[in-house]
C-alpha cells in the first residue's frame, strides 16, 4: 500500500516513476553510449527528489518530454496547484521547442527545469471536500462477473491527511438484486491488507451505494446501533462521495464485508462463518429444521474438504436441535446468548424485511456460534413495498388480511422467525432481550430524538447526500427497485423526518410490548 507523506502529499507517485528513468538511462538509452550517474539530491523546503546527471541535451529533452507525459489525474488536485504546475509545463515545452544553442547551457537549464517540475509534482495538493473521496480509474467496463484492474486513490476529508491512498486495485460490481441498481455498488481489493479511512486493515473493501433508501442512511444507521449496543460483532464504515473515470456516482458507505477477517477467525481451528440465505433450490449448501437454507461463506465450500463441509453441518444441526429442545444448558454451552440478544433486539427494532431470508450472518469462534454482524439494511425501517406480490412484504406491512392489519409497519411483532421464534419461548432469553432493550433506551431515543443521531448525520453528511442528488443525478422522487417504498417523500428531508416519525413509533410499540416504561 501506498500512503501519502502529509508533509509531501503525492510524492511517491514518483519513486517508481524515477526507477524506471533510471533503468531507462542505465541501460543503452542515452546519447553516446555513456550511462547518467545520478547527482546528490536536490531539495526546496521539506521536498527533496533525485535528479538525474543529464549528459546530453538531447536526453535531458527527451527525459523532460517523458517526464511531462505522466499520466496526471486533473480531478484530484486543487485548481491553485494544477494552475501551477501547467505554469512550470508551458516553460518546459519552451524549452523543448526553443532550447539554448549551447549544449552546455541546455543541459543545465533542462536540469533546472527537470528538478522543477519534480519538486512541484511532489507537493500536488488534493482538493478535500466535507466528505472522503473515493476516485477510481479503470481501463475497461466493471462487471459483475470477474474483477479487473483499477487504480483507486482514497482522498481523506478536509480534516485530515493520513487517510490518503493511493493504489492498484481489483474491483467488480457486487450484490444480488442491488447489482441490477442504476448506481452500483462494488467489492475491491488490494494486494495487502489496508486501513482505509482509519478503519480496521482489510483486504477486502465494498462500496455500498444505498441506492434503495432515499436517506441513504438505514445501512450506517445498523451498523452504528450495532456497534453502540454492545456484545455483538459491528462493521465499521465510513461515508465518502465515490467518482468512477471522473464522474460522480454518488454518496457511498466504504466498509469491509462480513467475511474479510474482521472477526479475526482461525479457519484451520474451525472457525467458520455462515449465512442464512434463501438461494434457488440446489444452490443451498446445508438445510436445518424447516427448510432453513444456508451456505458456507468463510471458508468457502471450494475450499473445505466434504469432511470439513460435514463437521460444520453437524455443528449447526447441534445448535439447531438444542434451540428446538429449548434446552438452557447446552444452550449456553453452544452460543454465545449475549449476541443473539443483541441481534434479536436490533433486528426487532429496525424490522429488516430480509431477516432470515438473506444476509443473516452466523459465526463460530473459537467453538462458540455467535450472532451477526447485521449486514445488509437498507430494506428495514419501513422501506419496503406495499405491494410486491410476495406475503412477507404485506405483512411486514400489516396490511389488509395480514400481520396485525393495522396499515402500519411500525408496528407487530418481527424478528420471532426460525431460531429467534423458539429462544424468544426460553424465559432466560426473553428475559434477557427485555434487560437488554431497557438498558439501550436511551440510545434508541438517540436514534430518532431531534438533535439526536439521524440529525448529526444530516448535519455531519448533508452536502454529500445532497450531491448523491444534484449533482449524481439520482431522482429522490423515483423507486430504484420493485422492493423499496413505492411512494417516497419529495424531499430528502421529508424522508428523513418519516424515518424518524417510524423509529419513534417502532420503539413505541415495542416498549409497550415489552412492558418497558
Amino acid at each position: 500500500m501506498t500512503v501519502i507523506n502529509v508533509m509531501s502529499t503525492k510524492k511517491r507517485i514518483f519513486i517508481t516513476f524515477l526507477i524506471c528513468l533510471s533503468a531507462f538511462l542505465l541501460f543503452g538509452c542515452v546519447e553516446g553510449g555513456q550511462n547518467s550517474t545520478p547527482i546528490p539530491d536536490a531539495s526546496e523546503g521539506d521536498i527533496q527528489v533525485s535528479v538525474p546527471e543529464f549528459s546530453t541535451a538531447s536526453e535531458v529533452k527527451r527525459a523532460l518530454v517523458k517526464l511531462t507525459d505522466e499520466k496526471l489525474y486533473r480531478a484530484l488536485y486543487t485548481e491553485e496547484w494544477y494552475k501551477s504546475y501547467r505554469e512550470i509545463v508551458s516553460e518546459v515545452n519552451d524549452f523543448v521547442i526553443s532550447p539554448p544553442e549551447n549544449d552546455s547551457e541546455c543541459i543545465s537549464q533542462g536540469t533546472a527545469l527537470y528538478e522543477k517540475l519534480l519538486v512541484s509534482r511532489a507537493k500536488a495538493e488534493y482538493a478535500r471536500t466535507d466528505v472522503p473521496t473515493v476516485h477510481i480509474y479503470a481501463d475497461r467496463e466493471i462487471g459483475r462477473e470477474e474483477y479487473i484492474e483499477a487504480k483507486i486513490f482514497i482522498i481523506d476529508s478536509v480534516n485530515g491527511t493520513d487517510g490518503d491512498i493511493e493504489e492498484t486495485i481489483t474491483i467488480r460490481i457486487r450484490g444480488n438484486s442491488t447489482a441490477v441498481a442504476e448506481k452500483k455498488p462494488y467489492n475491491i481489493k488490494f494486494t495487502d491488507k489496508t486501513s482505509v479511512l482509519g478503519m480496521k486493515e482489510g483486504r477486502k473493501w465494498c462500496l455500498i451505494a444505498n441506492h434503495y433508501d432515499k436517506t441513504l442512511m438505514r445501512n450506517k444507521l445498523a451498523f452504528d446501533f450495532s456497534a453502540a449496543i454492545g456484545d455483538i460483532a459491528a462493521i465499521q464504515s465510513r461515508y465518502c462521495d465515490v467518482y468512477l473515470n471522473n464522474k460522480l456516482q454518488g454518496s457511498y458507505l466504504i466498509c469491509q464485508p462480513v467475511s474479510d477477517g474482521t472477526l479475526e477467525l482461525d479457519t484451520k481451528k474451525g472457525d467458520f462463518i455462515v449465512e442464512r440465505i434463501i438461494l434457488l433450490e440446489g444452490e443451498n449448501d446445508f438445510f436445518l429444521r424447516g427448510g432453513a437454507g444456508f451456505v458456507f461463506d468463510t471458508p468457502e465450500r471450494a475450499e473445505m474438504t466434504r469432511g470439513e463441509q460435514r463437521q460444520i453441518t453437524e455443528f449447526m444441526e447441534q445448535v439447531d436441535d438444542a434451540i428446538a429442545a429449548k434446552n438452557e444448558n447446552k444452550l449456553k454451552k453452544l452460543i454465545d446468548v449475549d449476541s443473539f440478544v443483541s441481534a434479536y433486539v436490533i433486528h426487532e427494532l429496525l424490522k429488516d424485511c430480509d431477516m432470515i431470508t438473506g444476509s443473516t450472518y452466523f459465526y463460530r469462534k473459537d467453538g462458540i456460534l455467535y450472532a451477526g454482524p447485521i449486514w445488509d439494511m437498507d430494506l428495514s425501517t419501513g422501506n419496503v413495498s406495499r405491494y410486491y406480490f410476495q406475503d412477507k412484504y404485506h405483512i411486514y406491512n400489516n396490511a389488509d388480511g395480514y400481520g396485525d392489519k393495522s396499515g402500519d409497519s411500525a408496528s407487530g411483532i418481527w424478528a420471532q422467525q426460525e431460531w429467534f421464534k423458539n429462544l424468544m419461548k426460553c424465559s432466560f432469553f426473553s428475559d434477557a432481550v427485555k434487560e437488554k432493550y431497557a438498558s439501550v433506551s436511551k440510545d434508541i431515543e438517540n436514534l430518532y430524538s431531534d438533535g439526536g443521531y439521524i440529525d448529526t448525520l444530516c448535519q455531519t453528511y448533508g452536502e454529500s447526500f445532497a450531491r448523491n442528488y444534484n449533482e449524481a443525478g439520482w431522482d429522490i422522487n423515483r423507486p430504484y427497485s420493485d422492493y423499496e417504498d413505492e411512494t417516497p417523500e419529495r424531499t430528502f428531508e421529508a424522508n428523513v423526518k418519516e424515518l424518524k416519525e417510524w423509529l419513534s413509533r417502532r420503539d413505541a410499540y415495542l416498549k409497550e410490548y415489552f412492558g418497558i416504561k
